[in-house]
């Protein structure tokens, strides 16, 4: 959560956290609201995965690697010391977007 220090954080919003709702209160569905990406302003620097319906997310202080490669889409990756995305296209597909709406 935004605001939150990452010591304090509960373990729920660590592993499901996609958006933040425009009264502030945190989602798992990434249609409800903000990304929590875009509100962090850490320190630190987080780098995240699980949010394939927003792809790449570059924010100051977060960094979303998700592009979907389960989906057919690529597989990023975040050479820490080069401070460089990597990105490949999937072999395929190895699921279908589940829609939870």
């Amino acid at each position: 959560m935004p605001g939150v220090p990452l010591s304090k954080q509960k373990p729920e919003h660590l592993l499901k956290l996609r958006s933040i709702r425009p009264d502030g209160s945190p989602s798992e569905r990434a249609h409800e609201g903000v990304p929590w990406a875009s509100l962090w302003e850490g320190p630190p620097f987080v780098i995240f995965g699980h949010d394939a319906v927003r792809g790449l997310q570059q924010h100051k202080h977060a960094l979303g690697l998700d592009t979907g490669c389960v989906y057919g889409n690529r597989l990023t990756a975040y050479i820490v010391e080069e401070e460089r995305l990597v990105s490949v296209p999937a072999k395929k597909a190895y699921a279908e977007i589940r829609r939870s709406d």
